[in-house]
């Protein structure tokens, strides 16, 4: 349960986003709000996310003929070949505001991989 003197010590707006999240209303009063929320199991830390780590290492294959996702009427803007670990390259269509050196992410027969913008033509 969260501690009453944890909850004392929150500004009137800490203790509204609080209660929003954790399905309190917003508009009691400070001593109210603080009630509700003691009688829930609730944490005043911020709650840890969890971030899936992709591992950027390079698997050794061999070359492979590059893949081209694009749309069938629509004239490219810009083309931008990057390259990945597993496809030596990778074309993307009506990139806009892509530059090389540019770290992106590319879906790969189902399998999003970062990738380095190498060379954009425009």
């Amino acid at each position: 349960k969260m501690q009453r003197s944890e909850l004392e010590k929150l500004s009137r707006k800490e203790l509204q986003a609080l209660a929003k999240e954790h399905g309190v209303k917003a508009n009691l009063s400070n001593n109210d709000i603080i009630a509700k929320l003691s009688e829930l199991s609730v944490d005043t830390e911020e709650e840890t996310k969890t971030v899936e780590i992709v591992s950027e290492e390079h698997t050794s294959v061999e070359k492979t003929p590059a893949v081209v996702f694009e749309e069938a009427s629509v004239l490219p803007e810009a083309e931008i070949v990057a390259e990945v670990p597993v496809v030596e390259n990778i074309v993307l269509f009506n990139a806009e505001d892509v530059t090389v050196g540019d770290s992106v992410e590319v879906d790969v027969s189902g399998l999003w991989q970062k990738a380095v913008v190498k060379r954009v033509n425009k």
